[in-house]
């Protein structure tokens, strides 16, 4: 969310900034049999799946843990195979180091190693790391020996490490974890000194696992499921298998779809393919289902379509979760399933009391619960790719979702040291600019690519979940008076066409009172309007929201509009009859209401989600705010312990789905 609104002249502290600790990042995109795919690490990026019979060794558990603040791991070998860690504490993975005593605020490398054994059968197999949500970025070292680096702490990525493992015997792994941010990583530091929107978590804070398959495995598996006239849909499932042998091999698929109670609706064996020595093979198959039923948030029903892949060494199978149903962008509307579809949504932090980042199986169920209750039918997880165990819970309950990458606020750096003056909670003593370094940095080919990476690893990663149906390319970059962001946002709008052309695209629009509409330059690119904005909090009163929404209209009539972010901070307990006073129950009410109201009063907008679910940690909030360290926008506690606002939205979501919105 956004911190400050205004745009003033300073006087300006100008500095050298050091560059991002890992550099640009280095992918490409590919195409084979007219299917666009992520390399990486010098192998094609492996897509996600429900389940799968490849073998696992899941890293899960206890591994030696030191934080290291001096940065002298590396000089010393932590990484050596001999190197003696009996006096490292003991730490679980996944977990987040923010949560461990003295580490609460710590920004900085921290080191993890693991002992392991490797079956002697994984001799002679395709064996990967697989690694997601390491903060922010990871170094990798098996056996002594570096496998490779990763920067981005909100996805997942993998190695080919068959030649580094001793199968049969012992073995040892060590992670280099730094979750301090360089000017062009994504999300970017904004200026030195200046903190993130979120908390800066740190650590292996998702799943890691090691996967052996045969040499010949499914890499990819693209979904488009759409129903159709009656009760009959259209599939389309394409794909690529990889050969990382060295001799080809003849390869036979054979493809089911199961529906309600495991009952079969479809199996199909495709034409034998061959697939050479190191490369890439596509295949494709399409089919009218009869007896389906569509996905939506009233019902969510899902069918398990499974692959199995055979070949001269054995067989693979995979399973995923998909849904047939269609989403649309159809002028200024949007549409599910040929209905008109109205966002009754909210954004949501991966930020738990008790484990932070990490989000355990116990949090994920009180969520979606609470969330189901208030009647949303869509969510922002804000501002980064999320676990993918939440978005299969969003796939089982009916949650429709925008998923982002954490592009984050790019060259708005030059505003923060005046955060105070719109927040007297926030912390901007230590505040350092640079003018020039700041309004360039949107439009730095270093940051473009990482973002670009980030957005190619969040598609190929999640893009079979039929919970998802828009993916949007950043929050809150500087898009207004300077043309800087037009070609960067360019070229991740066609980035996620070439990759998933049937998502719409969209970003959250920065908005300053008195600039935007006005001088906004590049929300054309987008397929949909997402609108953030704090009228009657950051600026202005909260009757200004109206005529805000209608100039940007008029500069984007044919565009459906979505207000993405609204809300107020809000101290659990704090009453105040009048709804005058900030900071209190009363207040937040009355500003998400009334901004609801001059919603619902122009047609034009097809939805909002009021910033957020839950409270969440936040460095840009100092000592001095009314909680220390909190963002307080949420209907909920960090504990989540309801506020007044979370009823009087509940009761407002209801009546609208009743009115059919």
């Amino acid at each position: 969310m956004r911190t400050t609104k205004h745009f003033l002249l300073l006087n300006f502290v100008l500095l050298t900034l050091g560059p991002s600790l890992l550099g640009a990042a280095d992918f490409s995109i590919r195409e084979k049999g007219g299917l666009s795919y992520l390399e990486e690490n010098g192998i094609p990026y492996f897509g996600w799946f429900l389940k799968t019979s490849r073998e696992e060794i899941d890293f899960g558990g206890d591994w030696k843990f030191l934080a290291d603040p001096s940065d002298q791991g590396e000089a010393l070998n932590y990484f050596s195979e001999s190197f003696n860690d009996a006096d490292w504490q003991t730490t679980k993975v996944p977990s987040d180091w923010t949560k461990l005593p003295g580490l609460e605020n710590y920004q900085g490398a921290s080191w993890y190693r693991k002992s392991f054994k490797v079956p002697k059968e994984w001799r002679g197999k395709f064996n990967r790391l697989e690694m997601d949500g390491v903060q922010h970025q990871g170094k990798i070292w098996i056996n002594g020996r570096l496998v490779g680096e990763h920067r981005g702490g909100f996805s997942q990525f993998s190695f080919d490490v068959t030649g580094f493992l001793k199968s049969g015997g012992n073995n040892q792994i060590t992670i280099l974890v730094d979750n301090r941010r360089g000017l062009y990583d994504v999300p970017p530091m904004l200026s030195p000194g200046d903190r993130l929107g979120w908390w800066e978590s740190g650590g292996i804070c998702r799943k890691v696992k090691l996967i052996s398959s045969f040499p010949q495995t499914l890499v990819k598996v693209e979904v488009e499921a759409e129903p159709v006239e009656g009760d009959q849909g259209n599939l389309l499932v394409r794909g690529l298998i990889y050969n990382a042998g060295k001799e080809s091999a003849g390869m036979v698929m054979d493809l089911g779809l199961d529906g309600f109670a495991g009952l079969p609706l479809l199996e199909q064996s495709l034409s034998p393919i061959v697939v050479k020595a190191g490369a890439i093979e596509a295949f494709a198959f399409s089919a009218k289902v009869s007896e389906i039923k569509s996905w939506s948030p009233d019902e969510p029903n899902l069918y398990q379509l499974k692959i199995k892949l055979s070949g001269p060494l054995g067989t693979e199978e995979n399973e995923l979760e998909i849904g047939f149903r269609k989403f649309e962008v159809r002028g200024s509307k949007l549409y599910l399933n040929g209905d008109p579809y109205y966002i009754r949504g909210l954004n949501r932090h991966e930020d738990d009391p008790e484990t932070g980042f990490y989000q355990s199986e116990e949090r994920m169920r009180e969520d979606i619960a609470l969330i189901k209750e208030l009647g949303v039918n869509h969510i922002r997880p804000a501002h980064y790719p999320n676990d993918p165990r939440w978005l299969s819970v969003c796939d089982r309950r009916g949650i429709t979702l925008t998923e982002e990458i954490p592009l984050y606020q790019a060259s708005t750096g030059w505003t923060k040291a005046i955060d105070s003056i719109t927040d007297p909670g926030k912390d901007t003593r230590g505040i350092k600019i640079q003018l020039g370094v700041s309004l360039n940095q949107i439009k730095n080919q270093e940051l473009r690519k990482n973002a670009q990476l980030a957005l190619a690893e969040m598609i190929e990663r999640d893009r079979n979940h039929p919970s998802i149906i828009i993916w949007s390319i950043g929050n809150e970059n500087l898009t207004i008076a300077f043309g800087g962001a037009r070609q960067t946002y360019q070229e991740l709008y066609d980035l996620s066409k070439k990759l998933d052309p049937a998502r719409p695209v969209t970003f959250a629009l920065l908005t300053s009172p008195g600039l935007s509409p006005a001088l906004e330059r590049t929300a054309q690119i987008s397929d949909l309007i997402s609108v953030n904005e704090y009228y009657g909090w950051y600026f202005g009163k909260i009757s200004g929201a109206g005529k805000f929404f209608d100039r940007l209209h008029k500069k984007y009539p044919d565009k459906p509009m979505i207000i993405s972010e609204f809300g107020a901070d809000t101290v659990l307990g704090r009453r105040d009859p009048t709804a005058q006073e900030k900071y209190s129950e009363e207040y937040q009410v009355r500003l998400l209401m009334e901004t609801w109201d001059q919603m619902l009063e122009r047609d034009f907008i097809s939805g909002g989600m009021p910033w957020a679910l839950a409270d969440f940690r936040c460095g840009k909030w100092g000592a001095k705010h009314q909680v220390p360290y909190m963002n307080l926008k949420g209907l909920l506690t960090y504990d989540r312990k309801k506020k007044l606002s979370y009823s009087r939205i509940q009761e407002l979501y209801q009546q609208l789905a009743e009115q059919g919105k």
